[in-house]
């Protein structure tokens, strides 16, 4: 099956020096984590490309930091996939570590013929 991309985060493979996408979803799902774990500035020539997530790390926990978290997601991805539609994003504070947050995006790929709906979970 040919490739079309790299896997994000990166893996090793058995029969390639890095795990390759094969399937348009695959390949969405890795753009878009990679997408959202670059901090802005970390691209040369795409100072723009990625997200200030990390900045909220000491932020406090409570809803006005949430929601400018889930305003940095959304802006990036308007910005970066204009096909995909953020339907939903679920924020979890690790119980046992609370500078640690789970991201759950929700989005639905209107650039494919079916809206495929998928999720995807990032922590920082």
């Amino acid at each position: 099956m040919a490739s079309i991309g790299i896997f994000f985060p990166f893996t090793e493979s058995d029969t390639e020096f890095v795990k390759q996408t094969t399937t348009t979803n695959d390949e969405i799902r890795s753009s878009l984590t990679h997408l959202l774990l670059t901090n802005k500035g970390e691209r040369y020539y795409k100072p723009d490309f990625g997200t200030n997530l990390r900045n909220f790390i000491f932020n406090p926990n409570d809803n006005t930091t949430y929601d400018a978290m889930k305003e940095e997601v959304k802006t990036a991805v308007t910005k970066y996939f204009p096909q995909l539609q953020i339907t939903d994003i679920i924020i979890n504070i690790d119980p046992n570590n609370e500078r640690k947050a789970n991201l759950q995006i929700k989005y639905i790929n209107n650039g494919s013929i079916f809206g495929k709906q998928d999720t995807i979970n990032i922590t920082i």
